[in-house]
């Protein structure tokens, strides 16, 4: 019933959870192969792994942590929480797949990104509409200053509705129209 109660409590989709004994003995464990047969530190010899003997070690003097490490189950990386059970000095390890722990922030990491690109794109599309009302004005007069500057002052320059510096710039080709209007007539009459 002690192996049922630690194998039913639900990390993720693959955590799970373990028992090991005072003496690092597996009591629960999601291999059945493990169960009163491993300890922690034989698994470690098996493969190699000083790091999991030294969490061993921490487990069974009674430490608690969270480490990075290798899961020694599934051979994937994880991370494992472990706590003493004061009542008897065992202690409990609770191994978290790595992709499972850090799934949540990297999806949020790709909804900001999503938001963070289109919201570019929109500031983007309101910068080129913003700057296109603003130039529309400018081109449309250039326009009509290059057929001023070919000989053409009978051209109507557009309508001043703005008190902005395309209002002063036609209001002054307006004022240089008529004053070359002005001198032709002048010169004109001179010669």
């Amino acid at each position: 019933s002690l192996r049922d109660s630690v194998q039913s409590a639900k990390i993720y989709n693959s955590g799970y959870a373990f028992l090991i004994s005072a003496n690092g003995v597996f009591v629960s464990h999601p291999s059945n192969h493990n169960v009163m047969r491993e300890s922690i530190f034989s698994v470690a010899e098996e493969r190699d792994d000083s790091r999991l003997r030294d969490i061993g070690r921490e487990m069974i003097s009674g430490k608690e942590g969270f480490v990075p490490i290798m899961d020694f189950y599934t051979r994937s990386p994880s991370w494992l929480f472990f706590m003493p059970l004061e009542l008897n000095g065992w202690s409990v390890g609770i191994m978290i797949p790595e992709s499972e722990l850090y799934s949540d922030v990297r999806l949020l990491t790709v909804h900001l990104t999503a938001i963070v690109i289109i919201g570019l794109l929109i500031l983007c599309l309101v910068v080129s509409v913003i700057s296109g009302r603003i130039t529309r004005p400018l081109k449309y007069l250039a326009k009509k200053t290059n057929e001023i500057s070919k000989g053409n002052l009978e051209i109507e320059l557009p309508e001043i509705a703005t008190k902005d510096e395309s209002g002063d710039l036609t209001r002054s080709f307006k004022d240089m129209k008529s004053a070359l209007r002005e001198y032709i007539q002048n010169l004109a009459q001179t010669t």
